[in-house]
């Protein structure tokens, strides 16, 4: 018997929970044996259309590759759209993925949208699929309820908004897991050190990131997990200008000196506001219990 294969297509930013019900769904499908493959758009087809358009990441192409397969996808395709590509009709557009995956099933959400102007909807794929011989599987959008009791319907949009707005917890609900930023750690201004507090500086950050504050979260290094008190701003108290990512890694003894290593910090919870200080004392003694409330919210996590 061949092997079963279905496929998805779309921009698969952010890999949240309703991502995660698609993969699901295209599992069942095929079996355990059968070939789920994705197929994600790098750059989203908005920055093509609207190139004016302001789009921030919510993963980096590695990052979404590697959580896709961690989801259970076989097969990860990185397609990048071309005018001519978004401009083709949905019969056009269907006729070709047919041609190169020929595909068992494929498998959207039931608000897919698709083709010229986004003209092809979930019916239009489903007869489509009756013409060409593939299985249409339309999968709900999930809901989530918020730490406000509002009831919203998961999207890496909706994720934008929350992160912007400091909200990584409800953030976290919808992705199923803490959101992650990433870089490279470069040298910074090493006023954290002078008052006890050494920083990891966070730099080449290729996704959005979440409002100014101070957050908790955590980083694992050389197998270690260890805790990390983050903030994110401009240090207001010594008149900052540049927007900066500092990491205090709670416990670790590793040289915060050493430049040029690849960090990564899963932000777990909301502390405070960044705030301007009328003396160093105060910012150190704010910062003793941002490092407090760190700990123990990573304690619990």
């Amino acid at each position: 018997m061949p092997t079963l294969k279905a496929i998805s297509i779309g921009t698969f930013d952010a890999i949240h929970v309703g991502h995660q019900a698609i993969i699901a769904a295209a599992r069942q499908a095929v079996g355990e044996n059968g070939c789920v493959a994705f197929h994600s758009f790098d750059p989203p087809p908005i920055t093509v259309l609207k190139p004016s358009h302001p789009f921030e990441r919510l993963t980096s192409v590695e990052q979404r590759i590697a959580l896709l397969k961690q989801y259970g996808v076989d097969e990860v395709n990185v397609l990048t759209p071309s005018k001519t590509l978004l401009e083709m009709s949905p019969e056009s557009f269907v006729k070709e993925v047919v041609e190169q995956h020929s595909p068992d099933f494929i498998v959207e959400g039931a608000n897919f949208m698709f083709g010229k102007g986004r003209s092809g909807t979930i019916e239009t794929l489903a007869t489509l699929g009756n013409q060409h011989g593939f299985e249409v599987i339309s999968v709900e959008q999930v809901k989530r309820v918020l730490l406000d009791q509002s009831e919203i319907q998961v999207s890496s949009s909706i994720v934008r908004w929350l992160l912007s707005n400091g909200r990584v917890e409800d953030a976290s609900s919808l992705l199923g897991r803490p959101f992650t930023l990433s870089g490279v750690v470069v040298q910074g201004d090493q006023r954290g050190r002078s008052i006890g507090f050494p920083t990891a500086n966070i730099s080449e950050i290729e996704t959005m990131v979440p409002k100014n504050g101070v957050y908790a979260g955590e980083t694992t290094i050389n197998g270690k997990r260890f805790p990390v008190a983050l903030n994110i701003g401009t240090s207001p108290t010594f008149d900052g200008i540049s927007h900066r990512c500092e990491a205090h890694i709670i416990g670790f003894e590793g040289e915060i000196g050493h430049y040029g290593w690849e960090l990564s910090v899963n932000i777990t919870s909301w502390i405070r506001n960044e705030l301007k200080f009328d003396s160093i004392d105060a910012l150190t003694e704010a910062i003793q219990s941002d490092v407090r409330r760190a700990i123990e919210i990573e304690s619990v996590v």
